[in-house]
């Protein structure tokens, strides 16, 4: 399964899909082994080599959350953890998702889904197509959040929109603190390093100073 490819046919997905990185290794490389490891993973093997210093947890707020762990020693875990589709609402009518039949996942509270929802309650004037119940909203492609994004990062920049849609990252901040706290139920977590296209433009400080303030567990978050 891979959200890359939802229109692709159950036969062709397995013959060309499942396979795709040991066949681009073989006619691509000669056969060179490579290692394929998501954008989180990335995030903390690059914020270990930052720092110097590893127990580091990495999150990329891309087009949902992408999430790596490194060790004490800098050295990745060898298991899959991604969070983006665990638990983190247990609000029995918290948001779904197109990917899960669960509500509630991390990929609806941090990364491009995230903002896109707050939109609207953001004050971030929207065509009818980006509106949070409109199927080009809920559904697999994220084109239409990409899109949604950049009008929320354009209102972030106008003096008469930014007090209100700075509420969106400073509800994602919040979103953050309280998932990070969560994370450290099982991992080591000594170090964070935060990325991705959600965290460009105006909104990245008054997000990530929220999730400073969530670990003192406020009561709700500003819009969300």
């Amino acid at each position: 399964w891979c959200d890359c490819f939802p229109n692709v046919p159950k036969d062709i997905y397995k013959e060309k899909v499942v396979p795709i990185f040991k066949n681009i290794a073989n006619n691509e490389f000669g056969g060179v082994p490579i290692k394929v490891i998501n954008d989180g993973e990335v995030t903390a093997v690059a914020g270990s080599q930052m720092i110097g210093e590893g127990s580091l947890l990495g999150i990329s707020l891309g087009s949902s959350e992408g999430s790596g762990y490194v060790y004490a020693d800098g050295s990745l875990t060898g298991w899959i953890n991604e969070n983006a589709y665990n638990p983190f609402d247990l609000n029995p009518e918290g948001p779904g998702n197109v990917w899960s039949p669960h509500r509630g996942d991390a990929s609806m509270y941090l990364g491009q889904r995230a903002a896109t929802r707050l939109a609207k309650k953001g004050g971030v004037d929207l065509p009818e197509d980006m509106m949070p119940d409109h199927p080009n909203m809920n559904c697999a492609s994220h084109v239409h959040h990409a899109q949604c994004l950049k009008k929320i990062q354009a209102a972030m920049k106008d003096p008469t929109t930014e007090p209100q849609a700075r509420k969106i990252y400073e509800s994602i901040g919040v979103y953050m603190g309280y998932a990070v706290a969560q994370y450290c139920e099982y991992l080591d977590i000594k170090n964070v390093l935060i990325l991705g296209r959600v965290t460009t433009g105006l909104g990245c400080a008054q997000r990530l100073s929220s999730s400073q303030w969530a670990f003192v567990f406020p009561a709700r978050w500003p819009i969300g």
